[in-house]
């Protein structure tokens, strides 16, 4: 039995290694090449059970579904905004329309008429310090039968994304940005800018890879092609084992002809970016007798722009494997690459990561002199550099590592917490599941359920959507220096995270129903200015140290219309006196503890010499059974449990 025990233990603790580097393994297989044709999204199923970076969010639905002509599970959108409402396209047209037809999605849609910001909370599972791909998807379909499409903007996180523009009432827009999650918690926020009502239909979100798009904390990457060369086909595609579920669009480039061989193979490489097979099948090459590809790209709208070029190569014709050599070069706005060949069924990715590609993109691809064969193209993407210029709400203000669960701590009794702080010294080595990182504005919003239309997203940027009630200071990383709550309706003791609002210099909670103490640690405030507590319900003492400062003129303190909210110094006196014999009985109760300890250990001990120590694992009996006295690590534990329990 020890045997196996051993055997299980040691088995246990290899798997997460094993995990590990099968995750490893597997994440760098390329796409398999198949004889199956290429087939629209209708027939193609998108397994997302093996992809656990994916989350797909159906915008105006009530339940979550998996859609069935993708493969993809959908989760509704109500856990992850609480605003807007919910509507379906008009059915004049969503039979006939492509979209709505295959893509379920695109069915339905959630409208934002109130409030100028409204924002999507996203929490990713590995969020922090990863980069996701972002796709918003807009179909306006008439829901409002006014026949007016609106126009508006879309931020990711605190800075400007894109404008929503739609050309027609059934044209399907996909935005897509790659963007570096540098907390645990983004946002995607819709934005009205007086242009109508905004809306959105999906909102998609799939694990990225940092050394293959390079995104940062002030840059991202925004998706202006996506296309897929050489196929037949005017329709839009997703393919299964496309492991970015990108949407590929055909692209009618000049003076070539498509390249549709038959193939079945299966290869394998390391493949950052993750090209599906069906994407490789097909290329395009240069008209009959010319010996380059030429394409150049311009947009008007940003004509300064920055922009990552990816092109994406892949042999599929049988004749480059014999004595035929494939071989060219790509010149890329001026700069031209070393020569590249090909081999057959390989798949080959280049980039201009490391090349600086501004306002037009104007590529050629060459055969070299040696080549026998003409050079083609499988597929290539284009994005466009976007700077991320404002950075979110000072962490100071907004996070703090401290010790949280669900129910606020401040509703835990002294004892609990005076208990938890020595389990911290007593053991440090010890990971509790209470340990997690809150956000100070956000953690009290959620303790008094202020709902506000236009608190979401980052409290203080965009700049001119800054929360009601509201003021910040932008001079570097903004930071809350004001906070007006009166008469918000708040309810319960004051919370402890106002104190981590380092920066503040005015809190009014004035005229509310808050009751119990006024805590200590707003004294702590090193920026506090003007703290008004009136018209509440507070109880108890004010502390000394808030006295002092209002005092001396450094805080201006206003506690009228507290009945039962001792002011004088007086009650402090008062106070001393009272806890003189609870005091005096605490430490003789302590005394009488230890003593009763130390005999209860003794007694144990004693058992223990006249014969307890002959038990053995082999007897049926533990160790626990056999030798067990009262010791703080014990009594902590117990602690522990119960407070995870309440959690």
């Amino acid at each position: 039995m020890v045997g196996r025990h051993k055997l299980f233990i040691v088995l246990h603790n290899l798997l997460p290694l094993f995990i590990f580097v099968f995750g490893i393994t597997s994440s760098w297989d390329t796409p398999t090449l198949t004889e199956a044709t290429k087939q629209d999204v209708g027939r193609r199923k998108l397994a997302t059970q093996n992809n656990p970076g994916f989350i797909s969010i159906d915008c105006g639905v009530e339940e979550d579904y998996l859609n069935d002509e993708t493969g993809i599970f959908y989760k509704s959108d109500k856990d992850f905004i609480g605003t807007g409402e919910n509507h379906d396209i008009s059915p004049s047209a969503s039979g006939t329309n492509y979209y709505p037809v295959h893509w379920r999605e695109y069915r339905n849609l959630r409208s934002f008429p109130n409030g100028k910001k409204n924002c999507y909370t996203l929490k990713p599972e590995q969020g922090r310090n990863n980069s996701y791909r972002i796709r918003a998807s807009f179909l306006y379909g008439n829901y409002d039968d006014k026949n007016k499409i609106p126009e508006f903007e879309l931020y990711v996180g605190v800075n400007y994304w894109d404008t929503v523009r739609l050309p027609s009432v059934w044209y399907m827009l996909f935005l897509e940005i790659i963007h570096f999650f540098t907390a645990d918690t983004g946002y995607v926020c819709l934005v009205n800018t007086g242009f109508g009502v905004p809306f959105i239909s999906a909102l998609e979100l799939r694990l990225s890879n940092d050394s293959a798009f390079n995104t940062t904390n002030s840059v991202a990457l925004g998706n202006v092609k996506t296309v897929d060369l050489g196929i037949s086909s005017n329709n839009s595609f997703r393919y299964k084992d496309d492991g970015y579920d990108r949407i590929w669009l055909p692209l009618q480039f000049p003076s070539s002809v498509p390249i549709s061989p038959s193939l079945n193979i299966a290869n394998q490489g390391n493949d950052l970016y993750k090209v599906p097979a069906e994407v490789l099948r097909t290329a395009i090459r240069p008209v009959n007798g010319s010996r380059s590809l030429n394409y150049t790209y311009h947009s008007s709208l940003f004509p300064s722009s920055q922009y990552l070029v990816c092109f994406y190569f892949a042999e599929v014709v049988e004749t480059a494997r014999q004595d035929q050599l494939r071989k060219f070069t790509i010149t890329l706005n001026g700069v031209k690459s070393k020569p590249i060949t090909l081999e057959y069924l390989k798949p080959l990715s280049v980039s201009s990561q490391n090349l600086p590609v501004q306002g037009v993109i104007n590529f050629t691809i060459d055969a070299t002199e040696e080549s026998d064969l003409p050079p083609i193209l499988n597929a290539m993407e284009f994005y466009r550099v976007l700077p991320l210029p404002f950075s979110p709400t000072a962490t100071t203000d907004g996070k703090k590592q401290e010790l949280r669960c669900n129910q606020p701590i401040t509703t835990w009794d002294k004892q609990k917490k005076n208990l938890i702080q020595a389990l911290f010294l007593y053991l440090p080595s010890k990971q509790l599941a209470v340990i997690v990182e809150g956000d100070a504005i956000m953690a009290i919003k959620q303790t008094y359920n202020i709902i506000k239309d236009d608190w979401q997203g980052d409290p203080c940027l965009p700049e001119v959507y800054t929360w009601s009630g509201l003021t910040c200071r932008f001079n570097g990383t903004p930071r809350i220096i004001s906070l007006n709550l009166s008469a918000s309706k708040l309810m319960g003791a004051i919370s402890l995270s106002f104190s981590d609002l380092q920066a503040i210099e005015s809190l009014d909670l004035s005229n509310n129903e808050l009751t119990g103490p006024v805590p200590e640690v707003l004294s702590q405030l090193p920026n506090l200015k003007v703290l008004n507590l009136s018209g509440n319900q507070l109880t108890g003492l004010v502390p000394q140290s808030l006295k002092d400062k209002s005092d001396n003129g450094s805080l201006v303190l206003s506690l009228p219309e507290n009945p039962d909210l001792c002011q004088m110094d007086s009650c402090h006196d008062k106070e001393k006196n009272k806890f003189v014999v609870p005091v005096v009985a605490s430490i003789v109760s302590v005394l009488v503890l230890i003593f009763l300890s130390i005999l209860f250990v003794f007694c144990i001990i004693r058992r223990r010499r006249q014969g307890v120590s002959r038990l053995s694992l082999h007897d049926n009996v533990t160790t626990r059974d056999a030798v067990y006295f009262l010791s703080l690590e014990h009594i902590l534990d117990l602690i522990t449990v119960d407070i995870l329990h309440e959690c």
